[in-house]
């Protein structure tokens, strides 16, 4: 048997129970708070129906025991099904609480006029008998033409079954044309210049609504006690076609994604920003982050958690403090459940490292004397998360170890953990090259040589003994000749 459970609707803080409560009977169904949303019967289709699809009393869609101080447990699962593979299940009611039932509201503020017929069809369980077919019943909330969308109700309509369906399911219709047992609303802002309601609700008069109408099972006394059912295909036949709402077991788990880190083997230094996505065919409920070992298996500590949820789509961010951990790979473990508790967990490799890198030019020397082209190379180095990029800048110094004058130019080397690039065009005088080595995690060391550059040729030598055009004797020749050069004296 596969069973998921329902969600269990929030009670609004501002509003008591006692200011709502109508006159208890047989077909009293829990009241409802006020709102100023109006919706409609949504589109013809088929509709598949895992818990509350409405978030609040007159928006569109399902709310399943909304007020939880006199619910009784429901679950979706598969024992039983009219159509599709499952249905709504009532388990046994407490009978030692008799205040406690089930209720199943669905808002459709439309015209009775554009109502054709409600239906629904119930099983009775184990726990009743064919005489518990009256406690399957349905409430139907209608208001008068000039009655606002958002109250109460002017009209209360109670569809009550007699067909045993203890070995099968049976169905239930409502059609506005027929006479069925009414109340009327008492709440002063109900009231209007109707004094009473007709049987039949298609006799309510021009503009009166079906503000929502309500499944029942349990008339809120001792006869409750271990009474239990199924309820499933309800289907509205109005103006715009056949809606059809099959209440249905949620088997399918949440869809989870890892948005930071975005690969596997991201590395992280500091605080790191982890963020997560989940999304499901109904609802969520939870997300959690925690931190696992290098093998993915021992709990190290959680990143963040966030609970009740109840949205279809959330993206959840936390914070890893890295200097926590010892630098090396570990592992974060994700995952989320659904409002009917599937639940689907991921998991992805990380690097913690809070080590710097090394970094060494090997050429040239610092004080090197250099022309305007020359070419820098070195070594770079990280044991944790490797060295990713090595960046340069130049810049103008006065002096070998002095100090700044003016940005040069900068750029990123060729290579990593061997590096190298080419300066040239440069102009006479001192410059100090500096590199950068960046490791996976984003931490950097530096390193620079200051060097001094001679762009300025020397002068051609003058050759000033043997004269041009001299006759020598002998088997050896002395020559002499000078030059000279601005910056730099070469030998």
């Amino acid at each position: 048997m596969n069973k998921t459970r329902g969600v269990l609707s929030q009670r609004i803080a501002n509003l008591t129970l006692s200011a709502l409560l109508v006159a208890t009977s047989i077909f009293t169904a829990v009241p409802f708070l006020l709102s100023s949303a109006v919706s409609a019967v949504p589109s013809a289709g088929y509709f598949t129906i895992y818990g509350d699809t409405s978030a609040a009393e007159n928006s569109e869609g399902w709310m399943f025991d909304r007020d939880a101080s006199t619910s009784t447990p429901f679950e979706f699962n598969t024992d039983e099904a009219s159509i599709g593979e499952g249905s709504l299940y009532i388990p046994p009611i407490d009978g030692s609480t008799p205040s406690n039932k089930f209720i199943a509201e669905n808002f459709i503020n439309t015209e009775i006029s554009d109502i054709n017929s409600i239906s629904y069809d119930y099983k009775i369980g184990a726990g009743g008998s064919a005489s518990d077919a009256n406690e399957f019943y349905m409430n139907v909330y209608a208001n008068f033409g000039g009655t606002s969308a958002t109250k109460y109700y002017d009209c209360r309509y109670n569809i009550v079954p007699t067909l045993d369906a203890t070995s099968s399911f049976e169905t239930m219709t409502f059609d506005p044309n027929n006479s069925y047992a009414v109340s009327r609303g008492t709440q002063t802002w109900n009231l209007t210049t109707q004094e009473s309601c007709p049987a039949s609700p298609a006799d309510m008069g021009e503009g009166a609504f079906i503000r929502m109408f309500a499944l029942n099972v349990g008339d809120t006394s001792a006869n409750d006690a271990n009474l239990d059912g199924y309820l499933d295909n309800v289907v509205i036949d109005s103006a715009i076609g056949i809606t059809t709402y099959d209440f249905e077991a949620d088997t399918e788990r949440p869809t989870v994604n890892f948005v930071n880190p975005s690969v596997a083997g991201q590395a992280f230094s500091g605080n790191a920003s982890i963020e997560l996505s989940a999304t499901d065919n109904h609802l969520l409920k939870n997300m959690v982050v925690n931190i696992k070992d290098e093998n993915n298996s021992a709990h190290l500590g959680s990143c963040g958690s966030v609970n009740n949820l109840n949205v279809q789509s959330h993206t959840f961010a936390c914070t890893i403090d890295t200097t926590a951990f010892a630098d090396g790979q570990y592992y974060l473990r994700a995952g989320s459940n659904d409002v009917s508790d599937n639940n689907r967990t991921i998991s992805r490799s990380v690097v913690f490292d809070n080590t710097k890198p090394s970094a060494q030019i090997t050429t040239p020397v610092n004080g090197a004397v250099l022309p305007s082209t020359f070419k820098v190379e070195g070594t770079a180095s990280d044991v944790t998360s490797g060295i990713v990029e090595v960046k340069y800048t130049v810049t103008r110094v006065d002096a070998i170890g002095g100090s700044y004058v003016a940005n040069v130019t900068n750029g990123t080397a060729i290579g990593t953990t061997d590096f190298s690039f080419e300066l040239s065009g440069l102009t006479s005088g001192f410059y100090r090259v500096k590199v950068q080595a960046f490791d996976g995690a984003g931490n950097w060391k530096y390193d620079y040589h200051d060097v001094e550059v001679d762009a300025n040729a020397p002068s051609a030598p003058t050759l000033t003994s043997p004269s041009n055009g001299a006759v020598v004797n002998g088997a050896s020749v002395t020559q002499s000749w000078g030059a000279s050069d601005s910056d730099t004296d070469y030998y």
